[in-house]
């Protein structure tokens, strides 16, 4: 038989809910569309890795720092 597809697009990087990705913060994010983290924790952290723990500076375009290139491009 034929089944039914449902595509959502979107043009952020923050898919489902809007809520900072600190740790136990349930802040609305600053902007779901440029960043995963609500203004008080975007000042602190916005511009450092991503990745876990890391507190290194953004690599060029990515939301990594250059160690964690690899798993950013995962």
């Amino acid at each position: 038989g034929t089944q039914s597809v449902r595509a959502n697009v979107i043009d952020g990087i923050v898919m489902g809910l809007l809520y900072c990705a600190y740790d136990d913060c349930l802040a609305l994010l600053k902007d779901g569309s440029a960043g995963v983290f609500c203004a008080e924790y975007f000042l602190a952290f916005g511009k450092k890795c991503h990745g876990c723990r890391c507190s290194q500076s953004l690599h060029r375009d990515t939301r990594a720092c250059i160690n964690h290139q690899t798993e950013w491009k995962k």
